[in-house]
């Protein structure tokens, strides 16, 4: 028994632990300061993935400079371009890393990662999603039981009730242009990433939906925001709407 409570106290002193102060609302054009804490025995990285237009300002780390070393490039990961803020930590410790950076002046859904790995292996990462807005309150927010300004039956079923008709599906699908959707189908055929897509259930339905609402001009952020909602995955919306968009230029 205490043969086995001694492992168990020593396994748990090798976790590794952290919380992460960042605003899920950014305003635009605005410089944003966040806060890291990080508790762990071991020698660690950890990245923070922000998206690409983002502007690094400055870190600074509650220890010495030999302790630990920073560095911030541009990162290509699930073939999405990111800045990437990166620390490595010689040894372990209770840590403190404040950061800082200016968001871009857009109205969008976006989402950071982050991403960690230590000496002896453990791995972690985390998607967060994060609005970035221009006006004076953040825009609304679908699933959170309100039906506010800007939301509808179509946009946010959740907070104002109702579905997408079956026939609205039909009149969408009917309004596609079957040379575009072959022409897609067989591109996205030649790609291991886009077959996976293609495979996806009611895919065909998340394609005429996309193209749809950015030919009624529905902003990119409240498009991403719906999606995210009903489950799809943030990298399948995300190259999707990429996609259509270089179709309609």
């Amino acid at each position: 028994m205490l043969l086995l409570l001694a492992v168990l106290l020593i396994s748990a002193s090798f976790g590794f632990n952290y919380t992460l102060d960042f605003p899920e609302y950014l305003h635009a054009n605005n410089l944003v300061n966040v806060t890291l804490n990080v508790s762990t025995l071991q020698k660690f990285d950890i990245v923070i993935l922000l998206p690409n237009d983002f502007k690094f300002k400055w870190q600074n780390v509650n220890t010495s400079e030999f302790n630990y070393w920073f560095e911030t490039k541009k990162y290509s990961y699930e073939g999405v371009q990111w800045l990437g803020l990166h620390w490595h930590f010689n040894k372990g410790g209770n840590y403190t890393i404040a950061f800082s950076f200016f968001t871009p002046n857009v109205d969008r859904l976006d989402r950071y990662e982050i991403i960690y790995t230590t000496q002896n292996g453990t791995f972690g990462k985390k998607t967060v999603l994060i609005r970035v807005y221009t006006g004076n309150a953040p825009p609304p927010i679908c699933g959170n039981g309100v039906c506010e300004p800007g939301e509808n039956p179509f946009l946010c079923p959740s907070d104002c009730g109702g579905t997408v008709s079956y026939v609205m599906d039909i009149l969408i699908i009917v309004g596609i242009s079957l040379g575009v959707s072959s022409f897609m189908i067989w591109y996205l055929k030649k790609q291991k990433f886009e077959r996976s897509i293609m495979s996806m259930y009611n895919v065909d339905k998340l394609i005429a939906y996309i193209r749809s609402a950015l030919k009624a001009n529905v902003p990119e952020w409240k498009i991403k925001e719906t999606l995210y909602s009903m489950g799809w995955e943030p990298k399948v919306v995300d190259y999707l709407i990429n996609k259509l968009k270089r179709e309609r230029k």
